[in-house]
C-alpha cells in the first residue's frame, strides 16, 4: 500500500505509466497531489483533499474509490479542476473492476472532472455522511460499459460553462452524460429521492433564448423576463397520478420561466411495461394538480419522445417552489377509482392541526400520501388500505396528494394544499360592538376585527350560543336580531380569514323588560301634604321614577307634595330602567278646600230659649 502523509507534498510527473498493483491500496492525505501521467492502481483509492490531473491523463482503478473528508469539511473537491476560463483540464478516472461492483464514496460535496465505467457489474455511488452527498461533475460522465450506476443518498449535479460578455451564450457543456442506454443507466438504488440535476445559466437579457439540453434526458427550450437561473432536476420515480402508469423517470423545474417544446429520452428499462405506441408526454404547471397531455410523437428506435404541437407553457405563481413536472405516461383506465378531498385548501393556524377529511372514496384500494412531490411513509396507512375512510391530520403546510390504486392498477388522485397562517385578531377594546334595546325592538351587532385581517374576512354569529339550537345565527358582519324574550343572552362571533383560520370570542348581550309604573295615594285638604307611595315594579334591574306633579318635578321614589289649592289635580309618574324602557301612569288627585266655619243666634231672656243659625260656608270654586 502506498500513502502519502501530510506533512509532505509529492508530485508525480510521470511520462510514462505508473502502476500501484498487488493487493495494496493507493492512500493520500493532506497536501495536494499532481498526477502528470496515467496510473494504474489495482486496490482502493483514498483521498481526504486535492488531486490535479493533466489533460489527458487517466486514473485506473480497479477498487473503490473514497473521498474521505474528516478533518476539514471545506475541503470538497477530490480532482480538483484548475480551471482556465472556466475549463478543467480533461483528466479521467476510469472504473474498470471487471469482476466486481465498484463503488464510489463521496463525503459531502465531492468534485470530479471526467469518469468513466469501465465496469460491466456496475458502480454506486454513495455517501459516507447521514445526509445527502452532492458530486459535482464538470466534464462528462461516460458510462461505455452496459452496467447502471446507482445512487445511494447522492444527488448528482452536472456543471455547465457559458460566455458572459456581450450575450450570454452556452458556449460548453459540462458535465454531460454520455452512453446511457437501456442497459446502462444512472438510476436511485431504491425508491429513495436521489436526482440528476444540473442550473440552468443566469441571464442578463431579458430577451435571451436558451436552447437546452441538459443531458439528463430531457431537452427543452426556455424565454421569458425571468432572468435568474433555473434548476433542471430528474429522478428515478413515477408520479402516480399522471396517468394510471407512467415511467420511472419524471423532471422537475423550479423557477416560473416559460418552457417549450420538450423533448424526453425514456429507455425500454423505465418504461414499466408500458407499450410505446401509447406513450405520451404529460406536464404539471401547479405542482400535479392538473396535467395537461402534450400530444409527441415516440421515435422507438431512438427511445426519444418529441412534442409534436410546440407545447408552451408556464408554471403558476402559486405552485409551491414554483415548480413543473414533466413525465411520461399513458392512460387505459376509463373508469379510475373514486377520491374525492372535501377541501381544495385548508390552513394550519398557528400550530394547531389541519384536518383533511374525504367526500368521498372508494373502498378496498391501495392509498400513498405524497408531501410535497414525495412519498410519506408516516401519512401513508401502514396496510395503505382505504377501508374505513381516512380522516388525516396534518401539522405542516405544504401539498398533500392523494393517490388511491383499485385491483386493476387504476390510479385517481385528489391533493389539498396546507397553508400555514396566523389566527385572525380582534381589534383593540371588545370583540363587537352591542347596544341594549327594550324588548320588542332589535339588537344591534358590529364585529369588531383587526385591521389588518379584516380583508377577506367572514363572520358567523349565535346569538344564543348556550342553548345550541344552531338557529339564531347570522354571517353578516353588523347584523341585527330581535329577541322574543328580555334577559340575559351568550353571543358568539367566529371569525374566519382567508386561509380559512378562526378566533371566537363570546359576550353577554342583555334585552331589558318594559316595567309596570303605578302608584297609590289619599286624598287630603287644602295645605296639607300628600303622601305618594310608589307600586311600581320591573323584572330586571333597578328603576328611576320622574315625577310630575303639574310643572313640579321629583325622582324621590315615594315623595310628598303639597299642592298649591285646592282642586282636582293630574299626576304622572313615569318609571324607567337605564334611561329607556319606560312605563307611565297617571292619576287624578282630590285637594279638598278648607270649609269657613260660622253660626248666627238670639238673644233671649233667662229660662227662654236661644235659636243658633249655621252660617258655615265653602268656596263655590273649591268645591269637589
Amino acid at each position: 500500500m502506498i500513502k502519502y502523509y501530510r506533512n509532505i507534498i509529492f508530485c508525480l510527473i510521470l511520462i510514462s505509466k505508473v502502476f500501484v498493483n498487488g493487493q495494496n491500496n493507493f492512500y493520500h492525505f493532506g497536501l495536494p497531489l499532481d498526477i502528470q501521467g496515467d496510473t494504474y492502481i489495482f486496490g482502493d483509492l483514498k483521498s481526504d483533499s486535492a488531486i490535479s490531473m493533466k489533460n489527458g491523463v487517466s486514473i485506473f482503478l480497479k477498487g473503490d474509490l473514497f473521498h474521505d473528508v474528516t478533518t476539514n469539511l471545506t475541503k470538497k473537491t477530490f480532482v480538483s479542476y484548475n480551471r482556465v476560463d472556466g475549463f478543467p483540464p480533461n483528466g479521467t478516472i476510469i472504473f474498470n473492476n471487471s469482476s466486481n461492483i465498484q463503488k464510489l464514496n463521496i463525503s459531502n460535496n465531492t468534485v470530479l472532472n471526467n469518469l468513466q465505467n469501465l465496469n460491466p457489474v456496475g458502480l454506486i455511488i454513495t455517501n459516507s455522511n447521514s445526509n445527502f452527498g452532492n458530486l459535482e461533475v464538470w466534464n462528462s460522465f461516460d458510462l461505455k460499459k452496459s452496467s447502471n450506476i446507482y445512487l445511494d443518498s447522492v444527488n448528482l449535479e452536472l456543471k455547465f460553462k457559458y460566455r458572459l460578455d456581450t450575450v450570454p451564450l452556452r458556449t460548453k457543456t459540462y458535465g454531460s452524460i454520455s452512453g446511457e442506454s437501456n442497459s446502462s443507466l444512472i438510476i436511485p438504488s431504491s425508491d429513495s429521492l436521489e436526482k440528476v440535476f444540473v442550473i440552468g445559466p443566469y441571464a442578463l437579457s431579458s430577451t435571451t433564448q436558451f436552447p437546452n439540453d441538459y443531458n439528463i434526458g430531457l431537452s427543452i427550450n426556455h424565454s421569458d423576463s425571468y432572468n435568474d437561473s433555473v434548476e433542471y432536476s430528474r429522478y428515478g420515480t413515477y408520479i402516480p397520478n399522471v396517468s394510471d402508469t407512467s415511467f420511472n423517470r419524471y423532471f422537475v423545474v423550479t423557477k416560473p420561466v416559460e418552457l417549450n417544446s420538450p423533448v424526453v429520452d425514456y429507455y425500454d428499462n423505465i418504461l414499466r411495461s408500458m407499450n410505446e405506441d401509447s406513450l405520451d408526454i404529460y406536464i404539471s404547471s401547479n405542482y400535479g394538480q392538473t396535467w395537461n397531455q402534450v400530444g409527441a410523437t415516440t421515435d422507438a428506435l431512438s427511445n426519444i419522445i418529441t412534442d409534436n404541437n410546440n407545447f408552451g407553457w408556464k408554471p403558476s405563481m402559486n405552485a409551491p417552489l414554483n415548480q413543473s413536472i414533466i413525465t411520461v405516461g399513458k392512460r387505459d383506465c376509463n373508469n379510475p377509482p373514486e377520491v374525492n378531498l372535501s377541501l381544495d385548501s385548508t390552513a394550519v393556524c398557528s400550530g394547531n392541526n389541519a384536518i383533511i377529511e374525504f367526500d368521498s372514496i372508494t373502498p378496498s384500494c391501495s392509498v400513498e400520501w405524497f408531501k410535497d412531490g414525495v412519498l410519506s411513509t408516516t401519512l401513508t396507512p401502514a396496510n395503505k388500505s382505504s377501508t374505513p375512510e381516512p380522516t388525516l391530520s396534518v401539522t405542516q403546510p405544504g401539498w398533500y396528494l392523494i393517490t388511491v390504486q383499485d385491483s386493476r392498477g387504476c390510479i385517481n388522485k385528489d391533493s389539498i394544499k396546507v397553508k400555514s397562517s396566523d389566527l385572525p385578531e380582534f381589534g383593540a377594546g371588545n370583540c363587537f360592538g352591542i347596544n341594549t334595546p327594550c324588548i320588542g325592538n332589535p339588537m344591534n351587532f358590529s364585529a369588531n376585527p383587526d385591521s389588518s385581517d379584516s380583508s377577506n374576512m367572514t363572520y358567523a354569529w349565535d346569538f344564543d350560543y348556550y342553548s345550541n339550537n344552531g338557529s339564531n345565527i347570522s354571517s353578516l358582519k353588523n347584523p341585527l336580531f330581535l329577541y322574543s324574550q328580555s334577559g340575559i343572552h351568550s353571543v358568539q362571533l367566529t371569525i374566519t380569514d382567508s386561509s380559512g383560520c378562526s378566533t371566537s370570542c363570546i359576550r353577554t348581550a342583555t334585552v331589558l323588560p318594559y316595567p309596570s309604573a303605578d302608584f297609590s295615594f289619599q286624598n287630603s285638604c287644602d295645605q296639607t301634604p300628600i303622601n305618594f307611595t310608589n307600586l311600581s315594579t320591573t323584572t330586571y334591574g333597578g328603576l328611576n321614577y320622574n315625577w310630575d306633579f303639574g310643572g313640579i318635578s321629583s325622582s324621590l321614589e315615594d315623595p310628598s307634595y303639597i299642592f298649591p289649592s285646592s282642586g282636582p289635580f293630574d299626576v304622572k309618574l313615569i318609571a324607567d330602567i337605564a334611561g329607556t324602557c319606560r312605563d307611565t301612569v297617571v292619576k287624578t288627585i282630590n285637594v279638598f278646600p278648607l270649609p269657613n266655619a260660622n253660626f248666627t243666634f238670639n238673644d233671649t231672656c233667662e229660662n227662654d230659649t236661644v235659636f243658633y243659625k249655621n252660617q258655615s260656608t265653602v268656596s263655590a270654586s273649591d268645591s269637589i
